[in-house]
């Protein structure tokens, strides 16, 4: 990855839906080596599970030049103990070559 690339500013929000081609792809990556490798999973059960009616969580994005380069998921919580919300990072995923060094974290 050049200077210049590490330059280029990182946002982080919200997936939306037309954020889909990306985050299939990356799931697709993300899932490498793991058991669940060659189960079938759709399109269509993504794009509900996400930006349906009622999303089972929240996804974030992390875009570096129009193009989606990570992406976080994380749940609302409730501490009874403490009296107020919170979030549950479930998982977060980086592409490979965005990895480790200063790729991400410069911005």
């Amino acid at each position: 990855m050049s200077k210049q690339e590490l330059n280029e500013e990182l946002t982080v929000r919200l997936a939306r839906e037309t954020d889909l081609d990306d985050v299939e792809d990356m799931v697709n990556d993300f899932v490498r080596g793991h058991p669940a490798e060659k189960h079938p999973r759709s399109r269509s059960a993504l794009r509900e599970a996400y930006f349906g009616d009622a999303p089972v969580a929240n996804l974030v994005v992390a875009v570096r030049d129009g193009r989606a380069v990570g992406m976080g998921q994380w749940t609302l919580i409730y501490d009874m103990f403490w009296g107020m919300y919170g979030g549950n990072a479930e998982w977060l995923y980086v592409r490979p070559e965005y990895r480790g060094g200063e790729s991400l974290s410069r911005s």
